[in-house]
């Protein structure tokens, strides 16, 4: 069909023209309308109140400790993958990316990545440069030729060392360029098979979830939990091999919890008149102590006010100091003399 299409362009068939001519003026006029705009919106309706799994911690621990025992392997095939899944594991990678890693870039990798300026390590904490000293940094070829940072343990470098020694010993020799070339030498060993291997042996709880690209979506998503910065989250985008709009429209799942917790504050807050600051997100606390049944008993409402107006704003501690003052408020809180003040100011500004 191909063939006959290209022959008849050749030779500027007429009736192939109209053909096209027809064709572009229907895509262009109701494709959008008739095909695009439903399909997206059949997509959307079908990700709606659908759960968003991504693998837990528990599993990938599992996961871990499971290539801990591969990597002391002495047959090239189970290191060679055990240290191909420790590698894309750590650093969320996606599965081609670490299988195509070549040896030349492993080598020049190593030599780049030894700080020849000491004025860089002036501002980092004694944390930060222990850090430095046990990773090594390697850059890899990502998507769209996007250079990736890849991060290396001792273990892991060790590992690779230990490899590319196997690889001479082996008769015949293995003469293939890549760093995790199979047995055959035609091939790398497939990241996303070696995962899948690795997942099931370990006893995951769902191994069809258990891919790289939901690990790269379990990083960005519990990351939310962290509240990083703007720059924080740009270089953590980018160390995965995506733009920052890609990690917040696709890898950055929407967090139940995060919903329930953090915004159900915030709305609480607006809808109760409160002006919204991190120090009066605090009252939302005692609102909801209010709403939950309010049968505790007057001791455990003074230490629960004690408490919160510890942690509260200026207005809370000014409220438990008036508590402590007057005999006639102990058995009142925080909140009570606070609202009892408001409904004051508010009735002596109507006079």
């Amino acid at each position: 069909m191909w063939e006959d299409f290209t022959s008849r362009s050749k030779k500027k068939d007429d009736g192939l023209r109209k053909q096209a001519e027809v064709f572009e003026r229907l895509f262009s006029g109701d494709w959008c309308d008739y095909i695009s705009a439903t399909a997206g919106q059949s997509i959307h309706r079908a990700r709606q109140n659908k759960p968003r799994v991504v693998p837990a911690c528990v599993d990938i621990e599992k996961v871990h400790h499971l290539l801990e025992e591969k990597v002391g392997a002495k047959d090239y095939a189970t290191l060679g993958k055990a240290t191909l899944c420790s590698i894309s594991l750590f650093n969320r990678k996606r599965g081609g990316e670490v299988q195509r890693i070549k040896i030349e870039d492993f080598h020049r990798g190593l030599k780049c990545g030894v700080l020849t300026n000491p004025e860089m390590l002036q501002g980092l904490t004694e944390t930060e440069k222990k850090l430095i000293n046990h990773f090594s940094r390697i850059e890899i070829r990502g998507k769209f030729n996007r250079n990736g940072p890849v991060l290396l343990k001792a273990q892991m470098t060790h590992s690779i060392q230990r490899i590319l020694q196997l690889r001479i010993e082996l008769q015949p020799p293995i003469e293939s360029p890549y760093l995790f070339a199979s047995r055959s030498g035609e091939r790398p060993y497939r990241g996303p098979d070696v995962i899948e291997e690795y997942a099931k042996e370990a006893g995951v709880t769902d191994g069809s979830i258990f891919t790289f690209t939901q690990l790269r979506k379990q990083v960005a998503t519990l990351s939310q939990t962290l509240h990083i910065s703007k720059w924080e989250q740009d270089q953590l985008a980018t160390f995965l091999g995506h733009d920052i709009r890609v990690h917040r429209s696709v890898y950055r799942q929407p967090i139940e919890v995060m919903d329930r917790a953090e915004l159900a504050k915030i709305l609480l807050s607006v809808n109760k008149g409160i002006t919204i600051s991190k120090e009066n997100l605090g009252v939302v606390d005692e609102e909801l102590d209010d709403e939950d049944g309010g049968n505790s008993s007057d001791e455990e409402n003074d230490i629960d006010a004690t408490t919160d107006a510890t942690a509260d704003s200026d207005t809370a501690n000014e409220a438990l100091k008036a508590i402590q003052m007057e005999h006639a408020l102990q058995n009142r809180t925080w909140k009570n003399v606070k609202d009892f003040v408001y409904s004051l100011v508010k009735k002596n500004r109507h006079k």
